[in-house]
């Protein structure tokens, strides 16, 4: 495709190039996508109703739900988890207080707990996952996009196993508390009340008489973005709820969109992160744990300073949340390049590391809410991994009516039979390769 009109925070256009050279699989002569700001969270299925948009996501919580319910009682579906994670950063190392209401007292006390593992552990198991995700995918959904591991739990495999069970033995073999915890996709494995106390009883104990109580932590926000408010508050009632409001207040801040921006995602680098936690996403760019893992190695990570460490730098900050030992035991898990399920486990033991440490909370992945689609499931290209994928619009088809729930599920029973066998069919031939 050619990009034939673009108009910022309004909508992007791109028409078919037929010079192409698989221009035949080319099925959309025209893409137009239109800009949405999270505000308005019922103008997706209006605009989908009236015939402008051919799909749209829908919000349960939003009256414009009973109204889809209504109009398509059959057709509401949901798409399948990806690869894609979404996750809360802890910053760890915070210097910048420009949109924090915390005095200096606050500042130094919640630096302080952040840097304890048993108080992020705490704050790990106090968070309700689910209704944190109810407030964009509905509570009958709530669950079916939540993700507890960086890596996709079968993103790859090991023997007989996938590679999140591994990572789940390994976890729980680091400590008690992550004995029962299960790290499928589609369930909340941490959300537990009594870990929460038990872990912050611990952190009380060890940070003694160095903090002031209650330890505030701020949560900035895009103030127009409807859902990420909701979101937002659930994070903080479960927290709160959990470990005692006289223990632990999350402050949420909003913010216009840009300074939202520049204070999170955009900060260049440690002192620009205004913020003790903010959301960030990761999808990886090939077939192999380390385009996860990565980005949380302390000497180049692309995220790691998002949870207080610059990559070289700041190595007393990395050693004292535990990255250096993670990363050590990542670069010679990536250095095994000759026994791929040898090196796989060894990734999985640094991934339990990782999340024994608790710099980071995964939250969910792509997919998993309700929509409603005119696209022909599985109709456009699919990958795990890289760009050549769901972001693809290559092969995508269009029908009249919007797709029902028995269509979706044939579609998708049929696609897993055909990839199941044409994985089998590659790994047979790459076996025989490796043997001749």
């Amino acid at each position: 495709y050619f990009l034939s009109e673009y108009t910022a925070k309004s909508s992007m256009a791109f028409t078919k190039n037929d010079a192409y050279w698989d221009a035949d699989n080319v099925t959309l002569d025209e893409v137009k996508l239109t800009y949405y700001d999270g505000e308005d969270v019922g103008s997706l299925y209006t605009n989908f109703d009236k015939g402008a948009y051919n799909v749209a996501t829908l919000n349960p919580n939003d009256p414009s739900y009973a109204d889809a319910k209504k109009k398509y009682p059959e057709a509401i579906t949901y798409g399948m988890q990806d690869t894609t994670t979404y996750y809360a950063s802890i910053n760890t190392n915070r210097s910048n207080f420009t949109n924090s209401k915390k005095d200096a007292v606050a500042q130094e006390s919640a630096k302080k707990a952040l840097l304890n593992q048993d108080f992020r552990q705490a704050i790990t198991f106090a968070f309700d996952r689910g209704s944190w995700n109810a407030q964009r995918a509905g509570e009958d959904a709530k669950e079916k996009a939540l993700r507890s591991m960086l890596t996709a739990p079968t993103f790859v495999s090991i023997g007989e196993e996938s590679y999140g069970q591994v990572v789940q033995k390994e976890l729980a073999s680091i400590s008690d508390e992550w004995k029962d915890v299960k790290l499928d996709d589609g369930q909340d494995g941490f959300y537990n009340v009594d870990k929460a106390k038990a872990e912050f009883t611990k952190a009380k104990e060890a940070l003694g008489s160095e903090v002031v109580y209650p330890i505030q932590l701020d949560f900035p926000v895009d103030q127009a973005d409807t859902v990420a408010v909701q979101r937002a508050q659930s994070m903080k009632q479960s927290i709160e709820a959990s470990l005692g409001k006289e223990n632990v207040q999350l402050n949420i801040v909003e913010l216009d969109h840009d300074t939202y921006l520049n204070s999170t995602y955009y900060a260049e680098d440690i002192s620009q992160q205004d913020y003790d936690f903010t959301i960030a996403g990761w999808g990886p760019d090939y077939a192999d744990p380390r385009s996860y893992l990565d980005i949380f190695n302390v000497d180049n990570g692309a995220v790691v300073q998002r949870v207080g460490v610059m990559p070289g730098k700041n190595q007393d900050i990395a050693k004292s949340i535990g990255l250096d030992s993670f990363t050590t035991d990542l670069v010679a898990a990536n250095a095994i390049v000759d026994d791929l399920d040898a090196r796989f486990t060894a990734q999985a033991k640094a991934e339990a590391k990782l999340l024994d440490q608790a710099v980071f909370i995964p939250l969910i992945s792509l997919g998993g809410t309700p929509r409603v689609t005119k696209a022909v499931p599985f109709s456009g290209r699919y990958s795990v991994s890289g760009v050549k994928g769901s972001d693809l619009y290559k092969g995508i088809e269009l029908q009249e009516e919007p797709v029902t729930g028995k269509q979706y599920d044939k579609a998708k029973a049929a696609w897993l039979e055909a990839k199941t066998k044409s994985n089998a069919e590659a790994q047979e031939a790459l076996a025989d390769h490796v043997a001749k």
